[in-house]
Order: C-alpha cells, then structure tokens, then sequence
C-alpha cells in the first residue's frame, strides 16, 4: 500500500486508544494495515509490547508515532506526570525512572 507512514512489524508508539484512560504512550507493533472503509487512509493493528494479544487494537495514525529519542522522551516526561499525579499503582516506575 502506497503513501503509508507506517509498515507492518513497525515498532512504534501509540497512546493509550481509550479515551477514558489516561493519556499515556505504549511501546507497540504493527501487526497489520487495512484501509479505513468510512474515510480516506489507514488503520493499524497494534500489539502492545508484554500485553496479551487479546490488548491488541485497530488504530488511527493520529495516535501513532515513530521511535525517536524525542518521542521516547515525550513517553517518558507523560509517564512521569502519571506518577506525581496518581502515584505508581500500575508499577510505571521500575520501567521509566
């Protein structure tokens, strides 16, 4: 497929695609592209990294992106946010601080 951002096996990161979750990015994969059937472009199948496939999600690209030491950086500063707010219940700060 021509014009695509992202390829299949991709890693990347993608926030957290529920709404009514906080606003965190995930270490992912994508595993599959298919064109949206409503709207021009793509959705992406995404595999959250060390989460059951039964996590894995269809996405749009907004809520995708590429590995880079300033996105990682971006992942790392809203995580720490996470932290000061709502304390570590999930266990973030063994993994990014």
């Amino acid at each position: 497929m021509k014009d695509l951002e992202f390829e299949v096996k991709e890693k990347v990161l993608c926030y957290e695609p529920d709404k009514d979750k906080e606003k965190i990015l995930y270490d992912a994969t994508i595993v599959e592209i298919r064109k949206k059937s409503d709207s021009p472009g793509f959705q992406y199948m995404i595999h959250f990294k060390e989460w059951s496939k039964s996590f894995d999600r269809w996405v749009d690209k907004n809520l995708l992106l590429k590995v880079t030491p300033e996105n990682k950086k971006i992942q790392r500063d809203l995580f720490i946010k996470i932290i000061k707010e709502n304390g570590d219940r999930d266990g973030f700060k063994s993994v990014f601080l």
